[in-house]
């Protein structure tokens, strides 16, 4: 790690409780990413998105709803859009994603906890949704391929929905 990360490290973390004022655990989160920190000039609060850890914390190091903090900052969320827009997965979890959005691949949400899908979601290939609380489908999803939803509490699939391949329960 380079002296430059140390300093950034110490930084952004300095008068929180985030792990990373320590620099071993600063290059840990940032080698699977970035990290986006965010200071609020009218009270002084520290927030940090950490996208590959799926983590959004305040100052405290307690887990936020990104949502909740978007309604209070919302001239933060194109920003974060921008930042997310090649990580599916983040963009997914944290419900950036615009209601007709098109994947042109397959998409795994195994294990993560998915509560929604945007409507008119597209995906090219298969839509893996096993082991996480979802418990709707909206009701005009394509799904190219399969539809995996073992885990899940899912108990029926709405007639909008069109799946291309099996559906798994």
């Amino acid at each position: 790690m380079t002296i430059e990360n140390a300093v950034a490290a110490h930084f952004w973390s300095e008068g929180t409780r985030w792990c990373i004022a320590d620099s071993s655990c600063f290059y840990d989160y940032r080698q699977h990413g970035p990290l986006i920190f965010f200071k609020s000039l009218a009270d002084e609060k520290c927030y940090l998105l950490a996208p590959a850890a799926l983590e959004f914390r305040n100052g405290r190091n307690r887990r936020l709803s990104l949502e909740v903090f978007l309604e209070r900052f919302p001239n933060c969320r194109v920003l974060i859009k921008k930042a997310l827009r090649n990580d599916w997965r983040a963009s997914l979890y944290f419900n950036l994603v615009p209601d007709g959005a098109t994947f042109e691949h397959s998409v795994n949400l195994k294990g993560l906890e998915i509560i929604r899908l945007p409507n008119g979601l597209h995906i090219r290939n298969d839509l893996i949704l096993s082991n996480n609380p979802i418990s709707k489908l909206p009701n005009s999803l394509y799904v190219g391929g399969d539809l995996v939803v073992r885990c899940t509490n899912i108990d029926e699939i709405p007639d909008g929905v069109v799946v291309m391949g099996s559906i798994l329960r």
